[in-house]
């Protein structure tokens, strides 16, 4: 442990008590934070200090989230495809259908594990990306999740596209936005009195 001479360890505990922080003190005594820290663990900041230290936090921290709006946080990249493949319209399609797609996030629905899977698989394909799963056990309904903002963002603006782009299509891309539509929306009942 560092050794400080009696006047630098007064100092230190004068200082505290006239509310200034740990950086503070360690900036005006040039000492390393743990010595400085022993000699003031006991001596707590004042209650308005604190208040102070409490609001600047908030403030960087809302800075810091205004400028990356609609952007994830560092190392925490989504790929965004140009243009559209069979695959990504398979995606916003489901997304359209039995998904939703939320200011953070991007989540899908559905009893059928297959279709589950299928979602799940693609999304790691084109996105590079593994979900959140959950289940409901009362009505079986399964969930996978993909909590960035970046690809909320890049999806919501494929599905608004989509709507417009599908119209104009190619019969393959058509039957693939209708596949996930009848996959999410429809089903086959068979009555065997009608013959």
């Amino acid at each position: 442990m560092y050794k400080t001479s009696p006047s630098l360890a007064e100092k230190c505990r004068d200082l505290r008590s006239k509310g200034f922080t740990l950086g503070r003190i360690i900036e005006a005594v040039k000492l390393p934070k743990t010595t400085v820290y022993d000699h003031i663990y006991d001596i707590s900041l004042p209650l308005e200090i604190k208040e102070k230290i409490k609001r600047e936090a908030i403030g960087r921290l809302t800075e810091f989230n205004r400028k990356r709006k609609g952007e994830c946080m560092f190392g925490r990249v989504v790929l965004k495809p140009k243009g559209w493949t069979p695959d990504l319209i398979f995606l916003a399609a489901h997304f359209i259908f039995d998904g939703e797609v939320q200011s953070h996030s991007c989540i899908y629905h559905n009893r059928n594990m297959a279709l589950i899977n299928q979602v799940g698989y693609l999304m790691r394909k084109v996105f590079n990306l593994l979900p959140y799963n959950w289940l409901n056990k009362e009505t079986g309904v399964h969930r996978i999740s993909y909590h960035y903002v970046e690809l909320a963002d890049y999806m919501r603006s494929k599905t608004q596209e989509l709507k417009r782009y599908i119209n104009s299509a190619s019969l393959v891309e058509r039957k693939i936005f209708l596949k996930a539509f009848f996959d999410d929306e429809g089903c086959v009942h068979f009555n065997k009195k009608i013959s």
